[in-house]
C-alpha cells in the first residue's frame, strides 16, 4: 500500500511543523468549555477530595471478614423466613442465629453494618475511576453513573470473600462496571422516549429499586406492589408498569403511565 502523501497533506504536515498549535486557534475564541462542564468537573474533583484513605491489607482482610459474617446471619434470616413461611421476628432470628439475646443480635449486626460502610466509604473511589471512563448521555449524567456505581459498590462488599487472596478493588472493580454498563445500556434501550419522560421515569425506577432493597434487608422477603406504591406515593396499579419499565422502557407507554394510568390491554392493573 503507497504512502506518497499528496501536496495538500504534505502542506499540512508542513504547517504542523512549523506554527505551533495554539497559533492555529482564532484569537479571542472561548476555550472549549460550558458552565455544565466546569460544574462537573468541580464536583468529581470535591468527591476526590473527600474521599477516604485506602485500606491496608489487614484493615481490608478485617472487615471483609466481618462482610462474611453479616452475609451469613442474613441467610439465617432468609431461611428461617422460608421454615416459617413468614418474615420471622428478631427473637427467632436470634435463637435461630444462636445468639443470647434481641439485644446481642441487634448490637453484633450494627457493627458488621459499619464494617461495611466502611468497606465501602474507603472505595468510593474505584466508582469514580470506573464511572469517568464512561461518556454521559442525555438523561444519564455523570452523578447517575457514580450512583449506579455505588449500588454495583454495595453488591461487592456484600459478596466479598476475603479468604480468597485477593484484593478488594480487584472484586469490585467488575461489579461497579457491571452496574453501570447495565446503566447504560437500559439507557440505550430506552433512547426512543422523549426526554421528559426519562427525566420522570428514571428517579422513580431508582427509587423503587432502593426501597425493594432496604425492605428486603430488614424484613427478610420483598415488599408487595401495595406497599411499594404507598412508600412511592403512587397507585399500586402503577408498580407493575414501573417493573416494566425497569425491564424495557421502550415498550411502555410511558405517556398514559405519567397520565395516572396504565394503558388500556397492557395487563399493568391485573
Amino acid at each position: 500500500m503507497s504512502t506518497k502523501k499528496t501536496p495538500a497533506l504534505r502542506s499540512a504536515w508542513a504547517l504542523m511543523l512549523v506554527v505551533p498549535l495554539a497559533a492555529l486557534v482564532p484569537p479571542g475564541r472561548p476555550p472549549r468549555t460550558t458552565k455544565l462542564d466546569a460544574a462537573t468537573l468541580a464536583r468529581r474533583r470535591e468527591r476526590r477530595e473527600a474521599l477516604k484513605p485506602l485500606l491496608t491489607w489487614p484493615e481490608e482482610q478485617r472487615l471483609g471478614r466481618e462482610c462474611r459474617r453479616l452475609a451469613a446471619l442474613e441467610d439465617v434470616r432468609a431461611r428461617e423466613g422460608a421454615r416459617l413461611r413468614r418474615a420471622p421476628t428478631r427473637g427467632e432470628w436470634a435463637a435461630a442465629a444462636n445468639y443470647s439475646s434481641e439485644a446481642a443480635l441487634r448490637a453484633d449486626r450494627a457493627r458488621m453494618r459499619a464494617c461495611r460502610d466502611e468497606l465501602i466509604a474507603r472505595n468510593l473511589r474505584l466508582v469514580l475511576s470506573v464511572a469517568g471512563r464512561y461518556k454521559p448521555q442525555p438523561g444519564l449524567e455523570f452523578d447517575d453513573l457514580v450512583a449506579e456505581g455505588n449500588f454495583g459498590l454495595a453488591k461487592a462488599a456484600a459478596r466479598f470473600d476475603p479468604g480468597r487472596g485477593f484484593r478488594f478493588s480487584t472484586y469490585a472493580v467488575w461489579w461497579i462496571r457491571q452496574a453501570i454498563s447495565h446503566a447504560v445500556g437500559h439507557d440505550a434501550r430506552a433512547i426512543r422516549l422523549p426526554a421528559h419522560v426519562h427525566d420522570k421515569l428514571r428517579p422513580a425506577l431508582r427509587r423503587m429499586r432502593r426501597l425493594r432493597e432496604e425492605y428486603r434487608e430488614a424484613h427478610g422477603r420483598d415488599p408487595d406492589d401495595r406497599h411499594v406504591a404507598a412508600a412511592l406515593g403512587i397507585d399500586h396499579t402503577k408498580v407493575r408498569a414501573l417493573g416494566r419499565a425497569a425491564r424495557e422502557v421502550a415498550s411502555l407507554d410511558a405517556s398514559a403511565l405519567l397520565r395516572g394510568g396504565p394503558r388500556k390491554g397492557s395487563g399493568a392493573a391485573e
